[in-house]
């Protein structure tokens, strides 16, 4: 039940402060056509942070010990390679770096007022254990995923040694994103939804408290451009705030207009 996803966008303020550990320079990398502006920094969520910028108009001179304002911060797979003591041995593996639209410097920063997290991480450049459970906190699914409308519901049975047990550990729910034009699956673990509510492909939906449950370090999906994800959430829902056709918007009525020539109850 893998999904196929080029970018995984953070929520704002994900990371908290953010301090530069040097200058940014300007670095190439695989999979990037043009130099982008890297910088070493660390942050009150993540204490080893390389954050990168593919526009160098949008990555503003940073010196060490610096606050920095970060924006659009999205993860994306690299594959860096690793060689031996000959071109053949060189070998790819998969790296989870994080890229941002733009980045300005914001003053000096205040060490004073620089918090660690109490669930702090180390770096993002694997997925292994507590990273995987930052990431998928800190997700913007709305924004990863956009409008999303119910295609159907299948329900997932459990298997114990490979047999059947009679017993269902959620339903498979797939929904097609309006914005990447592409179908995903989350396993709902509800299983009291009457699915029959849902109009497909027409209805717009909403997962309640959405999560990613893997994150594979694949090779081969990375050099075809994507990522691949396993999502699960606790139930799904019609989404209530789905804006409604312009069509359907209530006319303001217009306001009657007098009589051109009224006639008066008045005698001459």
């Amino acid at each position: 039940m893998a999904n196929t996803i080029t970018q995984i966008p953070l929520k704002a303020g994900a990371l908290g402060k953010i301090i530069t550990l040097t200058e940014d320079v300007k670095v190439r990398v695989q999979g990037m056509q043009n130099e982008v502006v890297k910088y070493a920094a660390t942050s009150e969520a993540i204490s080893e942070l390389e954050i990168f910028v593919q526009n160098p108009k949008k990555g503003k001179h940073s010196e060490a010990m610096q606050e920095l304002e970060v924006r659009d911060l999205k993860i994306m797979p690299m594959l860096p390679q690793q060689r031996g003591g000959f071109q053949q041995n060189s070998i790819s593996f998969v790296k989870l770096v994080l890229l941002a639209d733009k980045v300005d410097v914001k003053g000096a920063a205040d060490i004073n007022n620089f918090n660690v997290q109490e669930n702090s991480i180390t770096d993002i450049k694997t997925n292994a254990g507590s990273k995987l459970e930052f990431i998928s906190k800190h997700v913007d699914y709305e924004k990863m995923l956009g409008d999303i409308r119910f295609v159907n519901a299948i329900a997932k049975e459990e298997y114990f040694d490979g047999q059947k047990t009679g017993e269902y550990e959620g339903y498979e729910v797939t929904v097609s994103s309006d914005k990447l034009n592409a179908t995903f699956t989350f396993l709902v673990s509800d299983l009291e939804t009457d699915y029959s509510q849902f109009r497909p492909l027409v209805d717009l939906v909403e997962f309640v408290d959405p999560q990613i449950s893997s994150l594979f370090e694949d090779v081969s999906s990375v050099e075809r451009g994507g990522i691949n994800i396993s999502l699960k959430a606790d139930t799904v829902r019609k989404k209530v705030n789905a804006a409604k056709p312009e069509h359907a918007q209530p006319q303001k009525p217009q306001e009657k207009q007098p009589e051109q020539n009224p006639k008066s109850d008045k005698k001459p």
